[in-house]
């Protein structure tokens, strides 16, 4: 690959034209592609004029690309491997010609370089909405992007729900059943990695990428998102080992933020630090959604009894499962500075507030 490619180039080129097309797509060994400035202050010239000496070297190496023989056999080889969608995104692409040892990693480059500049394949670059993806033809990466547009908009426009996995694909076969039928498990997964701001969280539930439970901006997020995929108020060392673990998952679908790890400092902090979470026990924090009131349990206690001016053993109890961690012989002794302080009474079995106690 990297020797056919070096021969069209020298045989049809300049050699200024030739070193302006290396550097420009990384066809030199170990270099990424030059930016159209970095090569003019290389060379003295301005990048315009690298643009017009680029433009003009492509529309020959063109010609010499799309007539070559070897060329013309191998992009029939590979644009099979596009099928049955007829696109793949570009990365995926690369790796999987690299698995079936079409090609070799180093010469991804030389890769690019072919596809982008040959008729029989279509490379459609990143825009704000797709990643970059190669096509059979023009025509139908045209219309797809089309089909992938509509899709993207659906997310926008439900940007706050989140989906199970086997919505996202009722969606997607929605848009695609007229024109693609029996679409295997692979094509989803495939038109998922062109989507660029659908992800999935490390739960499995999809969204669109302003969605913090799918794409969290921060710590609170993180821990929010934890606290509703559970359900239930947790001890601050499992919400710091969950956000461990989570970091730990290695899945091309899952945003890169949930990587991010922090310490059980920075946990804690930011649990007693927002409004949103609520202590409810030693260590344990709810969310203040759930109804969970803020305070200390003896402030609550005090706040609760004097709402009622009298209450029944029982149903304080009751109000304490819904509220707090607590045990018994805390809230008995709780009672009990209550009862010193002259603030309660017992009478009949009942615990009663004292008047402008």
């Amino acid at each position: 690959m990297k020797s056919l490619i070096e021969d069209l180039l020298r045989n049809n080129l300049k050699e200024r034209e030739v070193l302006i097309i290396k550097k420009r797509f990384g066809l030199e060994e170990d270099e990424e592609p030059y930016s159209l400035e970095a090569i003019g202050k290389n060379l003295g010239i301005t990048r315009e004029r690298v643009r017009q000496i680029q433009n003009n070297a492509l529309q020959k190496i063109k010609k010499a690309i799309n007539d070559n023989p070897k060329i013309k056999d191998f992009i029939k080889e590979v644009k099979s491997l596009l099928e049955p969608l007829g696109v793949r995104e570009e990365r995926n692409f690369y790796k999987l010609l690299i698995e079936k040892k079409i090609v070799r990693e180093r010469e991804i480059n030389y890769l690019k370089f072919i596809f982008i500049n040959h008729q029989e394949i279509h490379y459609h670059p990143e825009d704000k909405d797709l990643n970059s993806f190669y096509a059979k033809s023009e025509d139908w990466a045209f219309f797809f992007r089309h089909l992938l547009k509509k899709i993207t908009i659906y997310f926008l426009e439900n940007n706050k729900e989140i989906f199970e996995e086997n919505k996202i694909f009722e969606i997607i076969a929605k848009e695609l059943k007229a024109h693609l039928a029996d679409l295997e498990l692979q094509d989803y997964y495939e038109i998922l990695r062109i989507l660029k701001p659908v992800y999935k969280n490390p739960f499995g539930k999809w969204g669109f990428i302003t969605n913090h439970f799918v794409v969290p901006s921060s710590l609170k997020e993180k821990i929010l998102t934890i606290l509703k995929i559970e359900g239930k108020p947790l001890h601050f060392t499992e919400i710091y080992n969950k956000i461990s673990q989570v970091s730990e998952i290695s899945d091309e679908f899952v945003h890169p933020a949930w990587k991010k790890k922090y310490s059980l400092d920075s946990i804690k902090n930011e649990l007693i630090r927002h409004p949103e979470f609520v202590l409810v026990g030693r260590g344990i924090y709810g969310l203040k959604e759930w109804g969970f009131k803020e305070g200390t349990a003896f402030e609550l206690l005090k706040e609760f009894l004097a709402s009622k001016k009298e209450v029944d053993f029982e149903e304080l109890i009751e109000f304490f499962k819904n509220q707090r961690f607590i045990k018994l012989t805390t809230l008995n002794i709780y009672l009990y500075r209550l009862l010193k302080s002259r603030f309660i009474k017992f009478e009949k079995g009942k615990i009663k507030v004292v008047k402008n106690a």
